[in-house]
């Protein structure tokens, strides 16, 4: 291992190397490095860095720089600006610490046995961190779901829809290979964060246009055909499509925009387009051999007009044109199944009680869990970096560290709570304590709530279980959806 270490005024610089040499790690670098951190932002030091030295990121990715600056007030484990502007592998070598932590790494220890320690914890794998959709055997709770949609017909479009890291691009991705091998063209993923729908109309034919031939395509607004366009260059698409073939599948990701807020005119121009495109794409499917998968967050794709009861009323013309499937937590057996089998595949065992934890904490959010469970191993690791068995310990205080700001869960609560608007938020902290009867929760807001805010309670109640937010106990009571968004109520926010 090669080390060098700097100290100076604004920053302390310790970097080292997995390789057997790089002679790059020197006092210049140490010195530009001081010059940018003196002036810049942290996230915009290292690219300048890497281009006044000539570096990139694939020449530094087995070496790891540790900074410790006193422009930061808590602990950083990555820059993430760092994604955005080189290569992912570099964002797994930078580290930024406060420069009160130094002296925690060098006080009465050899400094490269310190940093050795850091270098394996830092080097090891997370199974439990996923850079993308699932893979494999990693479908944990979805293998049904897949196996009905692999056995669809091809003559109505799709709508998966679900909580945060649930497996929705997963599963869609996964129906598009099934699709692939019984003579389906798949064509490239579709995102729906553009303007409007017509703008994603544009993009699904431009890519149908592609998979069948490059068909010429011409609209009078150029990237967002006219229903009539769309179904005319779609039907001369599916003329084209090569024997031997069913159809064609398309998988259109993050449908977050193209659902309408509000009353405004600009929200009833977005609702009449994404009425046009569920028309444009229900007859695709049912004439024209193209079939379309929609995925979208719930609190994204939900716009819920009533809920009567356990039945959702929606507005969304989605629901209504499509195969509408709506992924949920995992159950607790197949949450401690995950847990387990992906623990094990890097050698780590759970303690019993210590995986029922998190399976229960969690309420089987896959989000959460995979948060969770990532936490636990790396605090079990900052006690032993060769740890074999994960504690009750571990969790609680994984538990406390994933909640804390800026921790992922805290974060993820915090936007489900933006969702739901203020008289959404007077429910939830009516179940502070515990679970209550909806007709105890209306009955208390009456007396709390502005006669405007009490008006839109109805509405309320079914838009924060459709988020799933809220749900309904087996005694049909309301309840929060995770017993950590309980503790994170009460005790972080």
């Amino acid at each position: 291992m090669t080390t060098f270490t700097f100290q100076r005024v604004p920053a302390s610089i310790v970097c080292f190397s997995l390789s057997s040499s790089a002679p790059w790690l020197n006092e210049e670098f140490a010195n530009v490095w001081l010059a940018y951190a003196a002036s810049e932002s942290l996230d915009v030091v290292v690219p300048a860095l890497l281009q006044q030295l000539g570096l990139s990121a694939a020449t530094v990715k087995r070496s790891l720089l540790f900074v410790f600056s006193d422009k930061v007030d808590s602990d950083t484990h990555a820059v993430r600006a760092l994604i955005r502007t080189a290569d992912t592998n570099f964002d797994t070598t930078l580290r930024v610490y406060p420069a009160a932590r130094l002296p925690e790494w060098t006080a009465g220890q050899d400094g490269n046995v310190v940093l050795d320690q850091h270098l394996r914890r830092c080097s090891a794998r997370d199974p439990f961190a996923l850079p993308g959709p699932a893979q494999g055997q990693d479908f944990y709770g979805l293998e049904r779901l897949i196996t009905e949609l692999r056995n669809a017909g091809g003559e109505q479009p799709m709508l998966l829809h679900g909580m945060r890291s649930s497996g929705k691009t997963s599963v869609a991705l996964r129906v598009s290979e099934l699709r692939r091998r019984a003579n389906w063209i798949v064509t490239d993923r579709v995102v729906g964060r553009v303007d409007g729908a017509r703008r994603a109309l544009g993009e699904i034919i431009d890519v149908v246009s592609r998979a069948v031939g490059h068909v010429a395509v011409t609209f009078n607004n150029p990237g967002a055909p006219s229903a009539d366009e769309a179904v005319a260059t779609l039907k001369t698409c599916s003329a084209k499509i090569p024997s031997g073939y069913v159809g064609v599948f398309v998988v259109v990701d993050e449908m977050d925009d193209l659902v309408p807020r509000g009353l405004s005119a600009s929200a009833s121009v977005k609702a009449r387009e994404l009425n046009e495109l569920c028309l444009v794409v229900r007859e695709a499917a049912a004439s024209l051999r193209i079939q379309c998968v929609f995925v979208g967050l719930a609190s994204d794709i939900a716009t819920v007009d009533r809920f009567d009861g356990d039945e959702e009323q929606n507005g969304n013309p989605l629901f209504n044109k499509c195969i509408t499937r709506r992924i949920e937590a995992l159950t607790p057996d197949e949450a401690r199944r995950f847990l387990v089998d992906v623990a094990s595949s890097v050698g780590v065992a759970w303690n019993d009680a210590a995986v029922d934890r998190v399976a229960s904490v969690t309420g089987g959010h896959p989000f959460l869990l995979r948060s969770l469970a990532s936490r636990t191993l790396r605090c079990a690791r900052d006690r032993d970096v060769a740890v074999a068995r994960l504690e009750v310990d571990d969790v609680e205080l994984a538990e406390q560290r994933d909640l804390e700001a800026p921790g992922p869960s805290g974060r993820y609560f915090e936007s489900l709570l933006s969702r739901v608007g203020p008289t959404g938020e007077a429910i939830v902290y009516q179940l502070l304590d515990a679970p209550k009867k909806q007709a105890d929760v209306r009955r208390e807001l009456q007396r709390t709530l502005s006669a405007e805010h009490f008006a839109r309670f109805t509405k309320a109640t079914g838009e924060t279980q459709a988020l799933r937010v809220v749900v309904r106990d087996s005694q049909g009571s309301l309840d929060l959806f995770a017993p950590m968004f309980r503790t994170w109520l009460n005790e972080y926010r």
